[in-house]
């Protein structure tokens, strides 16, 4: 976490001048989110030569072990009925919850 801002995106100052306190964007803070967006699309043009098929086997590793880990329902009782009404709008809906996105 940034100490500057204390991951709020900005930290308050004072400005002498008008007395009153000054709210300014942290740099280093919108810097590295900046960063990080530039590494998501160079990694993206890289993913997309991907076969579908590793693509839908990582995420569906991903949802699973998400889903595994973060609830107190079990994977059975989560996918069976999206796996046999092959529900993929709730499942791409968990896949984006537990990826983050």
């Amino acid at each position: 976490m940034c100490e500057k801002c204390e991951g709020n995106l900005w930290y308050v100052v004072p400005n002498h001048q008008h007395d009153i306190l000054e709210r300014i964007e942290c740099l280093d803070c919108i810097s590295v989110l900046q960063y990080n967006d530039d590494v998501k699309e160079r990694i993206t043009k890289i993913i997309v030569n991907a076969s579908p098929q590793k693509l839908a086997q990582i995420v569906s590793e991903g949802v699973v072990n998400g889903v595994a880990k973060n609830d107190k329902e079990s994977v059975e009782e989560r996918f069976e009925q999206l796996i046999a009404t092959k529900d993929i709008n709730t499942i791409l809906a968990l896949a984006t919850t537990y990826a983050g996105v």
